[in-house]
């Protein structure tokens, strides 16, 4: 008959949970692997930095270079454009 046993060893649904917590274990712990990984490379990197830029201020250098300096403002004319009684 469908769904039976043909013996007292374990069951198909048995083996496959089996094999499949397996794999989670596997797959678990490959990402805790890359996840350490990652976290030494970081702060390697962080190392590195701090050693190429010591007695700078952290973001200084990494600002200048990536923004472009501002145009100076021009000067307001004086007494132009302002509403009438409100001249300097």
């Amino acid at each position: 008959m469908a769904g039976e046993t043909s013996g007292p060893g374990p069951s198909e649904q048995e083996i496959r949970m089996v094999a499949l917590e397996r794999k989670f274990d596997e797959l678990l712990s490959f990402v805790q692997l890359i996840a350490k990984r990652n976290t030494e490379d970081e702060n390697q990197r962080k190392e590195d930095d701090k050693d190429t830029n010591e007695g700078e201020p952290e973001g200084t250098f990494q600002h200048q270079r990536l923004t472009p300096p501002r145009p100076p403002t021009p000067p307001k004319p004086e007494g132009k454009g302002l509403p009438a009684g409100q001249q300097d």
